[in-house]
């Protein structure tokens, strides 16, 4: 290794390349008839629309007043709304699943009374005997 240190900028190596031509057309353009957009997503629920691609700011600006800012308190309320819907159905189910292990519980419990019951005749039953 020439610099086991690993200081300084880090160039990559050069190696001739005899086929290489350089050509300046490539990235000269006619027109440009469309514009590719790749957008990663990590939350579920958001949505791209409007998109516009300009050079004049004002044009931009104008262009997000009418199509953004009219619909982003609609567009917050909707999801709000959707929230306060999975809230409660959640909440529902929760309260639900916790009367059925209430219900259980003291299922289980009178069982466990009759148990004792039983056992209380049984005993009572051996001191007759006796």
């Amino acid at each position: 290794i020439d610099n086991p240190d690993y200081k300084g900028v880090w160039k990559a190596k050069r190696i001739p390349n005899p086929k290489y031509k350089e050509d300046n057309t490539v990235v000269q353009y006619e027109s440009i008839a469309a514009v590719g957009i790749e957008v990663w997503n990590v939350n579920g629920g958001t949505v791209y629309d409007n998109i516009i691609v300009a050079d004049d700011e004002k044009e931009a600006a104008d262009f997000a007043e009418k199509t953004f800012t009219g619909l982003q308190d609609k567009e917050k309320k909707v999801k709000e709304d959707k929230e306060k819907a999975e809230k409660e159905k959640a909440d529902k189910e929760a309260a639900a699943k916790k009367a059925e292990e209430d219900a259980k519980k003291k299922d289980d419990d009178d069982d466990d009374d009759d148990d004792d019951d039983e056992d209380d005749k049984k005993a009572d039953k051996k001191k007759d005997e006796l």
